[in-house]
C-alpha cells in the first residue's frame, strides 16, 4: 500500500515539474509570439489618440491600440481635413463620423506612415467626379502605392479601385493592397490624370493588417 502511495506521489509530482517547465519556457518567449501572428487595427478618425476635432488640417498623427499612423502630403500645410456630416452635410454612405476631407482643389496626394510594418490595408474612399451621369463609363481611378523603408521609398507594390455611384452624389467604393511577405510601411493615395476625372477624394475606416 505505501509502495502505490509512494508511486502516485512521484508521479504527481512529475506531472507538476513538467507543467512548471512548460509554463516558464512559455513565460520567456516574446510577447509577439503568443498573441496572434497578425493583428488588424482601424484606424476611423473617431478612435485615435489625440482626439481629432473638424478642422484640423494635414499633417497630425493619430495611435490605436500602440501603432502611429502619420498622415501629411506634399501639398500641405492643410492640404487634407478632419470633417464629418455635421461639417459638410454630405451624405456619405461608406463613411460614418469623423473622416479625411480633400481641401485642395487639384489632385493633392496623401501619405499615410505607420511605425509599424505592414501586410496589408484597406480603406473606404470617395471620389470628386466633375461630370455629368453617363459621360463617363465608370467613376474615376484612385491608386494606392505602398513602400517600405520611408528614407528610401523602396516600392512594394500597388492598386486600384474606382467607386460606385448607385444614385449617390459621390462614387464610393473600396481600395484595398496586401503584399504578402513582403511588408510596407507607408502608402501613397493619388488620383491619376483622367479626362474629365476627378480631382479630390475622401477617404475613412483604414484598416491594416501588421506584419507578424
Amino acid at each position: 500500500m505505501k509502495r502505490k502511495l509512494l508511486g502516485s506521489f512521484i508521479f504527481i509530482v512529475s506531472v507538476f515539474v513538467i507543467v512548471l517547465i512548460v509554463w516558464s519556457s512559455m513565460s520567456l518567449l516574446p510577447s509577439s509570439h503568443l498573441s496572434e501572428k497578425n493583428t488588424v487595427t482601424n484606424f476611423t478618425f473617431d478612435n485615435g489618440e489625440p482626439k481629432l476635432s473638424a478642422g484640423l488640417g494635414t499633417p497630425f498623427h493619430q495611435t490605436v491600440n500602440g501603432v502611429t499612423a502619420a498622415f501629411s502630403s506634399p501639398s500641405d500645410p492643410t492640404a487634407f481635413s478632419i470633417q464629418n456630416y455635421g461639417t459638410t452635410f454630405t451624405p456619405l454612405s461608406m463613411f460614418s463620423g469623423n473622416y479625411l476631407w480633400d481641401d485642395q482643389s487639384f489632385r493633392a496626394d496623401l501619405d499615410i506612415k505607420f511605425s509599424r510594418s505592414l501586410t496589408a490595408i484597406t480603406l473606404t474612399f470617395v471620389t470628386v467626379e466633375h461630370y455629368a451621369a453617363g459621360e463617363r463609363d465608370q467613376p474615376s481611378t484612385i491608386e494606392l502605392f505602398a513602400y517600405e523603408n520611408v528614407s528610401t521609398m523602396t516600392m512594394v507594390g500597388s492598386s486600384s479601385a474606382h467607386g460606385n455611384l448607385s444614385g449617390a452624389t459621390y462614387a464610393q467604393g473600396l481600395l484595398s493592397f496586401e503584399s504578402g511577405n513582403k511588408p510596407f510601411n507607408q502608402v501613397r493615395l493619388t488620383l491619376p490624370v483622367q479626362t474629365m476625372g476627378a480631382s479630390q477624394f475622401y477617404i475613412d475606416n483604414v484598416t491594416i493588417t501588421l506584419a507578424s
